[in-house]
């Protein structure tokens, strides 16, 4: 298809798009949707609760090459509070790293009690890693920008026990609309800036389009290891005034065979780097900068939460 052609197909997809609301069934929008919304939030917050979830993030650590000691004792290469005296060490390996256990220390991964593991990392953020847990403390190795990092939750944080929701504007109609996803003849690599001044590869499967106070818009998601739902990052007007000013975090559905997708933007989250200083979340590139003030989703935390 040439890209005079696309552009026409596209254009007419979004001038036949009803403009009447959609609800969460992809039915017309109906009072059920504000309970529907309310548990979903609820679900949320259930999700940054855990012991680690992103309220828990307690610290991230770059690893150095050799062996570095890990515990709560000043002497230790990494200081950890909450954690044993000396809770075991790190050595960079070829083959990843090792995590060795101090004595006395109980540790496990996925319930099996180690004293000595190659822990996975998470390649990126696209892999599973290895969670280490000793006490209230998990432990996991991740990898950004070519660098390894050990990231620290507590579930004793009191991020977690303190926490109450997040503002958010009212559930609007408005804001949930029906879009196109054009697939890429060939997906594409995109580099993603982060807020720790690292850059991340992501592929972008194609461009999704949608219309908007008369004006079509576009946002380029991208995909999640074995899921084909989209994830965007976006930015728009309203971040650093009521939103985060880092932009903000929406999931979309698999789009349908016609490509058709529902951009329901009262799902709009912040990214865990508003919680938290230790996240490492990805900042929205220039073709996700909306020239729109979107008044749906979650709102910055007015004070940290404690």
């Amino acid at each position: 298809m040439t890209q005079r052609r696309r552009i026409a197909t596209i254009l007419a997809t979004l001038m036949a798009i009803s403009c009447v609301p959609l609800g969460p069934d992809g039915l017309l929008w109906s009072p059920g949707y504000d309970a529907w919304l309310r548990q979903w939030r609820k679900e949320r917050y259930q999700s940054l609760r855990k012991e680690d979830g992103w309220l828990a993030l307690a610290g991230l650590h770059w690893l150095e090459e050799g062996s570095q000691s890990v515990g709560s004792g000043p002497d230790n290469d990494i200081v950890i509070s909450n954690a044993p005296a000396r809770l075991g060490t790190l050595t960079l390996t070829e083959s990843g790293v090792r995590f060795d256990a101090g004595k006395g220390v109980e540790a496990k991964v996925e319930g099996v009690a180690v004293t000595m593991r190659l822990l996975a990392d998470d390649e990126g953020g696209t892999g599973k890693p290895d969670r280490l847990r000793v006490g209230p403390l998990t432990l996991m190795v991740i990898l950004r920008g070519g660098k390894l990092a050990l990231r620290v939750f507590d579930a004793d944080s009191k991020l977690r026990s303190g926490f109450l929701g997040v503002p958010h504007y009212p559930a609007n109609p408005g804001w949930r609309v029906r879009g196109t996803f054009v697939l890429a003849d060939e997906p594409r690599l995109v580099a993603v800036s982060t807020v720790i001044n690292t850059t991340e590869e992501a592929t972008v499967p194609g461009v999704i389009h949608f219309k908007m106070d008369g004006e079509i818009h576009s946002l380029t998601p991208v995909t999640m290891d074995g899921s084909h739902d989209l994830f965007i990052v976006f930015g728009d007007r309203s971040n650093g005034k009521e939103t985060y000013g880092g932009g903000r975090f929406l999931m979309v559905d698999e789009p349908g065979l016609d490509g058709s997708v529902i951009l329901d933007f009262n799902k709009a989250t912040n990214p865990p780097c508003a919680f938290t200083d230790y996240a490492t979340c990805p900042v929205p590139w220039r073709e996700n900068r909306l020239d729109l003030t979107v008044e749906a989703g979650e709102q910055r935390l007015l004070q940290p939460v404690e």
